[in-house]
């Protein structure tokens, strides 16, 4: 009985939680601030998330690591496969397999993205195999400011799955929350890398002439 109604409890507190989390707006950030997420419903069932942080970097930094598609892996811990197909200017297809958690099961999700890249600015993608998703559409925006680069992700997907919708929110914001952590720790080692390469190297300074006798 107690087991019974401490599963209750838990399934109430993830309910609960889900609410408060669609409910609240998403605050701008700056880069002192941690990975903002928000959620929602569409009416059609899909969920729409919308993460964003700042980081210390160019523009021109953070989309070299948005766009680093064949490298993913080796920074964004659930992600096991990531290869691009093809690239044609701007218009790039790419293969990616991450494994997610869901309450106590893991599930490997695969998908075959159409990416539309607009350079520094914007990434649009699309999953076009249908095999994981329903729906899977979303976009990476760039927004420049004096101090620092802040990043936008927008996602709306609708898995193919009966797992209640308050549950898929609670493990979307989860999994959207340590993506974009990760993503901001490889931009700031980028943008710290690429610091370290520019600074002029000092030259040692001339012996002092012996004195003479």
């Amino acid at each position: 009985m107690n087991l019974l109604r401490r599963s209750v409890l838990v399934f109430l507190a993830l309910f609960a939680s889900s609410i408060a989390e669609a409910a609240t707006p998403l605050p701008e950030v700056s880069i002192e601030d941690p990975v903002a997420v928000a959620l929602d419903e569409a009416p059609d069932g899909s969920i729409e998330v919308e993460g964003r942080f700042a980081v210390a970097a160019t523009q021109a930094t953070a989309w070299r690591v948005l766009t680093d598609y064949e490298h993913m892996p080796e920074f964004i811990s659930a992600m096991r496969v990531s290869h691009v197909r093809s690239r044609i200017e701007h218009q790039v297809t790419v293969e990616q397999e991450s494994v997610g958690r869901l309450l106590f099961v893991s599930r490997t999700v695969r998908v075959v993205l159409d990416v539309h890249e607009v350079p520094d600015v914007e990434i649009r993608f699309e999953d076009t195999a249908h095999g994981s998703f329903e729906s899977y559409r979303g976009s990476w925006t760039l927004e420049n400011s004096p101090d620092a680069t802040r990043i936008v992700y927008r996602l709306t997907a609708r898995t193919k799955t009966s797992v209640p919708a308050f549950l898929l929110r609670n493990a979307y914001r989860r999994m959207v929350r340590e993506l974009l952590e990760e993503l901001r720790v490889r931009v700031s080692e980028e943008a710290r890398r690429e610091s370290n390469s520019a600074a002029p190297s000092r030259s040692p300074s001339p012996a002092a002439p012996s004195p003479q006798r």
